[in-house]
């Protein structure tokens, strides 16, 4: 048996483990994701119907915007927040139109002196080709994310 050979169950046993490893490790900061999920498909008279429903989607998503935080029980606040540039036209029967629209929720913890944020969205992408509306949406959240409470002004 050369030297090389003799190596090689070694080298290998090496790899698998590294590769084990580094398949079971969970970072500290995770977020999730699940895999996107087709929208149920519409068929529409022609592109201009499908583009309109583009555009009423696009008014519909940015209503529900709140440009500031509400307050809810326990202290806290949450937000929904929405992103998008509306729909684009890519040519003469063809738009596309994505979404993000994202839930920020903010909890104060005095005793540990930070608040702690959390946030979770949804991705809808959608597209018409002639009077085929199709697309996919997708859910995910980020881990907790904290940051000092603001120190109270001292008295004059």
């Amino acid at each position: 048996m050369s030297a090389h050979s003799a190596r090689l169950p070694i080298m290998c046993a090496v790899l698998a483990t590294a590769a084990s490893m580094f398949l079971t490790t969970v970072p500290a900061h995770a977020s999730g994701r699940l895999p996107p999920l087709p929208i149920t498909p519409q068929a529409f008279h022609d592109f201009g119907a499908c583009r309109a429903f583009l555009e009423d989607t696009y008014r519909q998503d940015i209503s529900r915007a709140e440009p500031n935080p509400v307050a809810i029980e326990g202290g806290g606040t949450r937000q929904t927040l929405i992103e998008s540039k509306g729909p684009i036209t890519l040519d003469p029967s063809h738009a596309s139109y994505e979404v993000t629209e994202g839930w920020q929720v903010r909890h104060p913890a005095p005793e540990k002196s930070y608040v702690e944020i959390s946030y979770s969205y949804r991705t809808t992408t959608m597209a018409c080709a002639g009077g085929a509306l199709t697309g996919t949406y997708e859910q995910g959240y980020h881990s907790s994310s904290y940051e000092n409470l603001p120190q109270a002004s001292p008295a004059p």
